[in-house]
């Protein structure tokens, strides 16, 4: 084959794979066009970005789902969700955040109840050491729980610290120089503290 003969198959080679291509180009620009026109449609519709996944009757399911004790982590497992979703749906929907906010307090009431189910459970069974055990160990992480959710209703009580003042008054009996006593005062400046009367 003569050298000229190759150059033209080569020439011919690389105009093929131009024309590929640019017709490469076209369609993508193409594409482009079309997403871009469907995207100022969308805007004039007021519609942004991908279309969310919440109903109000997820919303429903998940909010019982919840005050009935279970954890949102189970329920997206369930489901095939993310979490993310979730926390998602309440940054967008004040609403959902607000029945939320009441499905976990529920859930703190739930949980008390079945720490209740539990330890009647295990007296009723005869309650071997193991038994018990467990038994301890679910209802403490359910008490934690709910201490967390609802500390007023369900966590600890602690008894208020109280705030005193106290005044030392310390008399010592000194020698003076001609051989009679004196008696030093020494009794510290206290301040009165919050929510508590000066003293006159």
């Amino acid at each position: 084959m003569s050298e000229g003969r190759r150059e033209e198959k080569r020439r011919a080679a690389r105009e093929r794979k131009n024309a590929i291509e640019q017709q490469e180009l076209s369609i993508e620009r193409e594409r482009e066009q079309e997403a871009f026109k469907a995207l100022q449609e969308s805007r004039k519709k007021g519609i942004m970005g991908r279309p969310s996944s919440y109903t109000d009757e997820r919303a429903d399911e998940l909010c019982t789902w919840i005050a009935t004790g279970n954890s949102l982590r189970s329920f997206c497992k369930i489901h095939g969700m993310e979490a993310q979703t979730v926390y998602r749906w309440m940054r967008e929907r004040p609403d959902f955040q607000q029945r939320y906010a009441r499905a976990h307090e529920d859930r703190a009431d739930s949980l008390a109840d079945e720490m209740c189910d539990i330890a009647d459970e295990v007296a009723a069974n005869g309650g071997s050491i193991e038994a018990v055990q467990a038994a301890r160990l679910r209802i403490d992480t359910r008490k934690w729980i709910a201490a967390k959710l609802r500390p007023g209703r369900w966590g600890e009580v602690q008894a208020p610290k109280a705030q005193t003042a106290v005044t030392f008054k310390i008399g010592l009996p000194l020698m003076d120089r001609g051989g009679g006593g004196i008696t030093i005062d020494a009794t510290p400046a206290v301040e009165a503290l919050p929510n508590e009367p000066e003293a006159a």
